[in-house]
């Protein structure tokens, strides 16, 4: 068994692959043939690690929140405020940047919420109403905090 990798080590090389091809190309543009090449893994091997793409893109979101509340952790001695100063840069990326808004929007473009404005797609404003309009208002927060 020469060439034999801890299963750790090959789940993170599928992850930041994917962490890749997410971003660039889009969750729904990108194949299991794209995660196999970019990964050097087998379609079996990623099925392995990761029962569905689901669960891979579950995998990928939690990866950029996690490396902004270690961000946050840099510069917010209240440990307690992590996450939410986390969330906070998640979408203020998203923002500013159209990958990561396309990435995110595809996250939670098949979540079910209810916004009863039928001419407007949910997840806009899902994600200004909830996360952007009323979540600045709440904790005062100014716009150029994260610039």
């Amino acid at each position: 068994m020469a060439g034999y990798e801890n299963g750790s080590t090959t789940r993170k090389q599928i992850l930041d692959a994917c962490v890749v091809l997410f971003y660039e190309k889009g969750y729904f543009a990108t194949g299991y043939d794209d995660i196999c090449a970019k990964a050097h893994v087998s379609r079996n091997t990623v099925h392995y690690h990761f029962k569905t793409k689901h669960a891979i893109l579950d995998d990928v979101l939690w990866y950029f929140i996690l490396n902004n509340r270690n961000l946050a952790a840099k510069y917010c001695p209240a440990e307690n405020c992590h996450f939410l100063i986390a969330t906070y840069c998640l979408w203020y990326q998203a923002k500013a940047d159209p990958h990561m808004r396309r990435f995110l929007c595809e996250c939670f473009q098949n979540e079910q919420v209810y916004i009863g404005r039928p001419d407007i797609p949910d997840i806009h404003v899902m994600m200004y109403t909830y996360l952007w309009g009323d979540f600045k208002k709440l904790i005062q927060i100014p716009e150029y905090s994260f610039v």
